[in-house]
């Protein structure tokens, strides 16, 4: 079945910023202000893409939602150079072919990802779905000096949605096959002439899915996920607050992957495997050889088609987010301070059947509890374009 797409957008819903290509630059940007001028803030702060000496690729929010790129897989599809792997529902960028491919979730990626300038040092926290995103750059190459660590192979970076002090909201929803819907929207409002609010949502639901587990003869793979933000941003003379705080909840039912045999009856090593040929042929070989854990043959051998699996443990999600941050900038003199104190909580609770089969031999329990804490202190000061900016960045 094709998908059914349909889009609905309230009155008065906000503009979404759009995507501009830059040709024979190395870089496109998200953001043009009135005179034409491509602006990007690769290097933390607002410049014309022809002062900045980096590649990078930037997608503005109507190119995110014309794609429906809601995961780091629908955004590493658009971007040149740049491939997301998810192993086990562990979301990871690989730049250049500089990356994370890993499991556990106790590693840190090569490459940086930071959503409004927040680091996030686990990849496990990308997990999370994207919504009301005003755009995405990612960076390639070497990024330490602005960056810090973990930037070898380069830095994607998300920007949400800020208060506006306009009235404004809307949605959009989505219908897909498999009984699976999924739907996100926002409201901004001005609560006087200095303050604005804004609160986000995301939700996907399912009723079915593409996979059917033999054992149980129901279907598998059903979304289950909601995640909200609230942001308050306060607008003084010089001075400038904004508060986010955001949850997360996902019970999905994930992704199952296949385990093919490695076995000959007699318990010798099957030539399949190694030819290749396994690939067409799934279930040319035995999981177990003579040594059979248990008497129901569904799981001696692989099933030969990608939907069909036969799990005693299906692969689930139970995972869990909150977080929020205060960014504060003031105005002195010719210098701008940044401020960007954030706190970042991640709960990974999952469980999968690792040999797909009837048998109790390689379930697993994935399990672990992520905190963050970070605070960033930078001074800007503005000089002649012919002059090097002086800056100074503090990171803790």
């Amino acid at each position: 079945m094709k998908k059914l797409h349909m889009a609905i957008l309230c009155a008065g819903a906000a503009s979404w910023a759009s995507i501009a290509a830059a040709q024979g630059v190395p870089a496109q940007a998200a953001a043009v202000d009135d005179g034409g001028e491509i602006v990007v803030t690769a290097q933390k702060r607002a410049q014309s893409v022809q002062d900045v000496g980096i590649s990078l690729t930037a997608i503005g929010a109507d190119e995110l939602r014309r794609n429906q790129m809601t995961d780091v897989n629908q955004l590493a599809n658009q971007i040149s150079n740049v491939v997301a792997t998810t192993s086990s529902n562990l979301p990871a960028f690989t730049v250049r072919g500089i990356g994370l491919n890993e499991f556990a979730s106790n590693f840190d990626s090569p490459v940086a990802v930071h959503i409004d300038e927040v680091y996030k040092s686990k990849p496990y926290m990308l997990s999370m779905p994207f919504y009301d995103i005003q755009r995405v750059e990612a960076l390639k190459g070497p990024q330490g000096t602005l960056f810090g660590r973990n930037t070898t192979g380069g830095s994607v970076n998300y920007y949400t949605q800020e208060p506006q002090f306009t009235p404004s909201g809307g949605f959009n929803a989505s219908i897909d096959n498999y009984g699976r819907v999924r739907g996100d929207g926002f409201l901004n409002q001005p609560l006087s002439d200095t303050v604005a609010a804004r609160a986000s949502y995301y939700v996907a639901q399912g009723w079915g899915g593409p996979y059917r587990n033999l054992l149980t003869g129901k279907d598998f793979g059903k979304p289950n996920q909601l995640a909200g933000r609230l942001q308050l941003k306060w607008a003084g003379e010089g001075t400038t607050a904004r508060l986010m705080v955001y949850g997360f909840k996902d019970k999905s039912q994930l992704t199952p992957y296949k385990s093919p045999g490695l076995f000959n009856p007699d318990g010798s090593y099957c030539a399949a495997v190694f030819t290749g040929a396994i690939q067409k042929d799934r279930d040319a070989c035995l999981k177990f050889g003579p040594f059979v854990p248990g008497a129901d043959p569904r799981g001696l051998r692989e099933t030969q088609s990608i939907r069909n699996m036969n799990a005693d443990a299906p692969w689930k999600a139970d995972n869990s987010a909150f977080g929020g941050y205060l960014r504060l900038e003031q105005e002195a003199g010719a210098f701008q301070l940044t401020s960007i104190t954030a706190y970042d909580q991640f709960v990974r609770d999952q469980v999968d059947d690792g040999d797909n089969t009837p048998y109790i031999a390689v379930n697993q329990l994935l399990y672990s509890r992520i905190k963050q804490f970070s605070q960033e202190l930078r001074a800007n000061r503005e000089v002649r374009p012919a002059q090097r900016p002086d800056r100074w960045l503090l990171r803790a």
